[in-house]
Formats: C-alpha cells, sequence, structure tokens
C-alpha cells in the first residue's frame, strides 16, 4: 500500500480514512505494547515482595560494605549495626531506593563511632557500599573523677575501644560541677560551655602538644560585654602555666581578639619566656588576651617574704 500523500487531496473523507487505514497498524502496536507494559508492571508488583526478600537479595553484614574506620574503632561497626537496628533480614536490594537509602543512612548514623553518611551505592544481586565519616576523639572531660572521651561536637564516645593511655593523654576539660551529667554514648552534650572548650582545642590542633598544653579550665560564672554573655577559659600547660584566654572561638564577644591574635601574643611570651613544660622555670600566669603579659612563679622564702623566682636566682649568684 502506498504512502498516504502529505499534502490533504480534495476529497477530505477519502484522505483521513487512507490516512488512519495506514497508521491502524501503529497504533495497535502501541495499544498492545502498552498493556504488555502495565499488566507486567502489575504482576510485578504483585510477586515483587516475595522476590526482593529471596535470600539472594537480602541485605547482611557481609554483603555491606562502609569507608574503613580509623585505628581507633576496634569493633565491626556494620555487625553492631544490624544487631543493635534489627536490620539482619529486613532490607533487600529490591526494596524502594529512597526508602532503602534513607532506612540505612538513619541507622548507621546510630552508631556511637559514627558521626555521618553520605553516598549509599548498590551493586548486584545484594552488595551496597556506604561512605562514613567517623568521630574522632578530641578531648576528655575530667568529671568526678573520670575522663570521658568526646569529639568536636560534643558526643560522648564509647570507653570500650579506646585504652586507658590514649584517653589520659588527650586534651582534657575541666568540669567542676557537680550538677552536671554526662548523656548516654554517642549521644551529644548539651552543655554551652563544653561547646566553647572544644572550639578552643579543634582551634589549636596540633600547637596544642607543641605548646606543651594540658587542661581547659572553665570560668565558674559566665561574663556579659557588648550586650552577650559568654564563658570565660584558662589554658593550664603540662608544667602548670595558667594561660588566660578569655573567650573561645566562635563564642568570644565582637571586641575580643580572635584566635590566631591570641595564639601569636602566646607563642611570644613563650619565645620570650621558655617553654611551659617546666613547673620550676615556666611562668606561673601569661595573659593573651590582649599581649603576651607573664608573670613569673612566686615562693615564700624565710620571714613570709614573697619572692619570685628571679630573685631567688639573683640571691645565688
Amino acid at each position: 500500500m502506498s504512502a498516504p500523500s502529505p499534502n490533504p487531496p480534495r476529497d477530505i473523507a477519502g484522505w483521513l480514512s487512507e490516512t488512519i487505514r495506514a497508521r491502524r497498524g501503529v497504533l495497535l502496536s502501541l495499544a498492545i505494547l502498552a498493556a504488555l507494559g502495565l499488566a507486567t508492571r502489575g504482576a510485578w508488583l504483585a510477586v515483587r515482595p516475595q522476590v526482593a526478600h529471596s535470600p539472594q537479595y537480602l541485605l547482611t553484614p557481609a554483603s555491606v560494605s562502609v569507608t574503613a574506620p580509623p585505628a581507633w574503632v576496634r569493633g565491626d561497626v556494620t555487625a553492631d549495626v544490624f544487631r543493635v537496628g534489627g536490620l539482619d533480614g529486613q532490607l533487600s536490594v529490591l526494596d524502594p531506593p529512597a526508602g532503602l537509602e534513607e532506612r540505612l543512612a538513619q541507622t548507621f548514623v546510630t552508631h556511637p563511632w559514627v558521626r555521618s553518611v553520605g553516598a549509599i551505592t548498590k551493586t548486584p544481586p545484594n552488595r551496597v557500599t556506604l561512605e562514613l565519616e567517623y568521630r574522632t576523639p578530641l578531648a576528655a572531660v575530667e568529671l568526678g573523677g573520670a575522663l570521658l572521651p568526646v569529639d568536636l561536637d560534643g558526643a560522648l564516645l564509647p570507653t570500650r575501644d579506646l585504652s586507658a593511655d590514649a584517653v589520659r593523654y588527650l586534651p582534657r576539660i575541666e568540669l567542676t560541677d557537680a550538677t552536671v551529667r554526662p548523656p548516654a554514648v554517642g549521644e551529644l552534650w548539651l552543655e554551652p560551655r563544653l561547646a566553647g572548650a572544644l572550639a578552643l582545642v579543634g582551634s589549636f590542633g596540633s600547637a596544642w602538644s607543641e605548646l606543651d598544653l594540658f587542661l581547659v579550665r572553665i570560668d565558674h560564672t559566665p561574663g556579659v560585654r557588648a550586650g552577650q554573655r559568654f564563658w570565660s577559659y584558662n589554658v593550664v600547660s603540662t608544667g602548670n602555666t595558667v594561660v588566660v584566654w578569655g573567650g573561645a572561638p566562635g563564642f568570644s564577644p565582637p571586641d575580643e581578639a580572635p584566635f590566631a591574635k591570641k595564639l601569636g601574643n602566646l607563642r611570644r611570651a613563650i619565645a620570650k619566656h621558655g617553654p611551659l613544660d617546666s613547673v620550676a622555670k615556666s611562668p606561673a600566669m601569661i595573659d593573651v588576651r590582649d599581649g603576651d603579659a607573664a608573670y613569673p612563679r612566686v615562693v615564700k622564702k624565710e620571714g613570709n617574704r614573697v619572692a619570685s623566682k628571679d630573685d631567688d636566682e639573683t640571691a645565688t649568684k
């Protein structure tokens, strides 16, 4: 049969009849394909639950891969999540993608060492890979004679994975308020004073150990300046030098020197007066809020006279 002319003839009715006959086969084929598609989809929806939960499609700890954990995470994160979250036999790679990924992300992020869940990738038949960001121990909160490890967010970390030495050598944050109670392991410690102390320790980075620093001490009462309520912090060195720091990064009043300037003041004071690792030789106090003023240690001499360490050295010459 010849194809209909693209230009309508004068006999409109005849032209329409010829066009319909020519395209009837195409329309019929499309209708059949649509019907088959609907039938196939209906059949798949009916059997999908049974197929999805066949053993070859179910997720197990062995079929889930995660970002390799750092050395301080000693347990099996995936096995822990499946056990505590009750995921065994519950998830299939054939589950709707949005629901599957949401369930995995919500469950994995409850693990005390997992800070966040990134990309989730599925690979047939039942492999799933998750990108995880792990928590890093930043400091140990000294509370009631115990040392409680926390990360930058203030999440309380599991002590079972950390050796006693690892916790003991973390930067310390002193909390002396008897009313303070720690959260459950893995939960955030919502303590305003702690947030500033963690920001301070985190800002030091490697300079913390380089400068022989040991502990952050928090003032008992907050200050108010420029209409802003803030906590002040002192940093204590391994040689028991008290560094008067003031407000913490991100929590200071607007008229206070930034962290970098205070750190520069501290470095200049150390260059003038020596390192902060000696109880006998290091200054008693350094105030870095507005400069690098240092105050020598004082000792009691005979006759109850209070003298500085420099006086002792002069007397022995």
